[in-house]
């Protein structure tokens, strides 16, 4: 039996809300805030899609109406799992120490929720004294670039490495501020937070996300093999495309 989100309703909060806002708004063309409240606004909208898809339009997201709403888009919902660690560790070449987190990366379509695996990263900035770590929760994530030097064109869409400009990546929280935690107690925030590349003997990171280099491909491959427009990740000019679900820091 396919496994679903868990049942949301009005009042209900978090990230599932969120994936559902989202799906949504590319089913029915909507412009609902994707802000994880079910309000009234929410339930309206998921009113008329189960009254359009002959479910019981009573505004709750349970399997059913689950179901339906990943007949057509599918999503993504990427943890790092952290533990306590909110200090930097010795950066030796690729150790585990670098790589504190286990990333989970887990899908939902049609066919419900499924595992595409497990690698190794970190949340950890350089410099705990300067940048922040990025605080428990759940946040967005687009299809994106990072090191954005000059403009995307289709022959950006490769797995890239190292510090090369326009890098496939996965934007984290539209590129806004995000709450971080540092060393420094007037560091509160940071934006423009991606899910990148990492590298082998420093992190390489303000306070992004980074996956460890040698499972980087296998990581990023999972978007760049499905989705190969531009536009899937670089719109209006924004260095940010398609909604690809959620990230979970905890």
């Amino acid at each position: 039996m396919a496994s679903w989100p868990t049942t949301v309703q009005f009042g209900s909060k978090g990230y599932e809300v969120a994936l559902l806002q989202s799906c949504l708004n590319e089913i029915s063309n909507l412009t609902l805030v994707v802000d994880g409240d079910f309000g009234n606004g929410t339930k309206a909208k998921v009113v008329a899609f189960q009254s359009s898809n002959g479910l019981t339009p009573d505004g709750i997201v349970g399997p059913n109406t689950w179901s339906n709403v990943f007949a057509n888009v599918e999503r993504y919902i990427i943890r790092f799992q952290t533990g306590n660690n909110i200090e930097n560790d010795p950066a030796t070449e690729e150790n585990d120490a670098l790589y504190e987190s286990n990333v989970v990366m887990d899908r939902i379509n049609t066919n419900g929720i499924s595992s595409l695996g497990t690698f190794q990263g970190s949340i950890m900035p350089d410099d705990m004294d300067v940048k922040g770590r990025i605080k428990n929760g759940w946040y967005r994530l687009k299809l994106g670039f990072h090191k954005r030097n000059g403009i995307p064109t289709t022959e950006d869409l490769v797995v890239k490495n190292s510090n090369a400009d326009l890098r496939p990546a996965l934007i984290v929280n539209e590129d806004a501020a995000v709450p971080v935690q540092s060393n420094d107690p007037n560091k509160t925030t940071s934006d423009k937070i991606h899910i990148h590349n990492g590298f082998k003997t420093e992190r390489g990171s303000d306070g992004c996300q980074t996956i460890r280099p040698s499972e980087w491909s296998a990581f990023i491959s999972q978007f760049l093999d499905k989705y190969g427009s531009l536009e899937d990740w670089h719109k209006n000019g924004s260095y940010r495309g398609r909604d690809m679900g959620v990230l979970i820091i905890e």
